[in-house]
């Protein structure tokens, strides 16, 4: 009931925002096709129809949606177009789904991708990170479906699902935890090592000047818990000294890292000290 839609005047795109959600109220979804002929929806309920589904919604009846949006209504993202192709026609349609920082960069986000020459390039570039990324390691089985989980597969859930999203199983409330993207990051160390270092410092800079550590943040706030779970303690000097071995950067050692403060065994948001320390020093 939160989530607010509109036709942006600017771009034709169907924006859709939150300003209820208090870690990141400001953001614009946004939701585009090359097409000025068509249609948009934002009411759920509309486009379902009564008694709908999503298999068979009602909107797919109709010759084009109402543009009924705004607040108050069960949201949702629709857009309809017309195609038409003659015998051995083709087409190619781009849709957009994507966030922005604001209605600003939503709308330049939109603009910039506009077209089949600029969706076919940033597709282009996706492919290429990721076939440098999962090429980095390469390993040669009997078993084919081995080759397949480790030449890519495994890597990519890693990456995506539990290192970037921490949407992995029994991980799935998208906070960082200490332990868990830290023996993440030991998988990546040839694949994304700049990832890895990074993991290194962010889980540094979550520590408290008693020795203990955030169990696991939520981002941008830091909102967590303090636990003083034992086994956190374990995964920093283990996973910096396979990060060094790996990559040889001993550079890593020497980055500055600030602690945190907070009460004992509470959910808390990590308050920023002023002490500062080196993440050899953390270890």
């Amino acid at each position: 009931m939160h989530v607010v839609t509109e036709s942006d005047a600017a771009s034709g795109a169907l924006f859709a925002r939150n300003a209820y959600n208090t870690e990141f109220p400001g953001r614009v979804a946004f939701f585009d096709v090359d097409d000025p002929g068509r249609s948009v929806g934002g009411d759920r309920a509309e486009f379902l129809g009564r008694n709908g589904s999503p298999r068979a919604p009602a909107a797919m009846g109709r010759t084009h949606l109402s543009g009924r949006v705004g607040a108050g209504l069960d949201p949702c993202a629709a857009l309809q177009m017309t195609v038409e192709l003659a015998d051995g026609d083709d087409r190619e349609v781009v849709f957009r789904l994507g966030l922005g920082r604001d209605v600003t960069d939503a709308t330049g986000l939109v603009q910039r991708f506009r077209g089949n020459v600029a969706a076919a390039d940033v597709l282009a570039k996706v492919r290429g990170h990721w076939q440098r990324t999962l090429g980095s390691v390469q390993v040669t089985t009997p078993d084919p479906a081995v080759n397949v989980l480790a030449n890519g597969w495994l890597m990519y859930q890693t990456i995506a699902c539990r290192f970037w999203a921490r949407s992995g199983y029994y991980q799935s409330g998208g906070a960082f935890g200490f332990r868990d993207q830290l023996q993440d990051s030991m998988a990546m160390l040839h694949a994304a090592p700049d990832s890895a270092r990074r993991q290194l410092l962010l889980c540094a800079a979550h520590q408290f000047p008693e020795g203990d550590v955030q169990h696991w943040w939520h981002p941008p706030q830091d909102r967590g818990v303090r636990t003083a779970c034992s086994d956190d303690y374990l995964w920093l000097p283990l996973a910096t000294a396979r990060y060094v071995l790996a990559t040889a950067d001993t550079g890593v050692l020497d980055e500055m890292v600030g602690y945190i403060e907070g009460r004992p065994h509470h959910s808390c948001a990590g308050l920023r000290s002023q002490n500062r320390l080196t993440e050899y020093e953390s270890c």
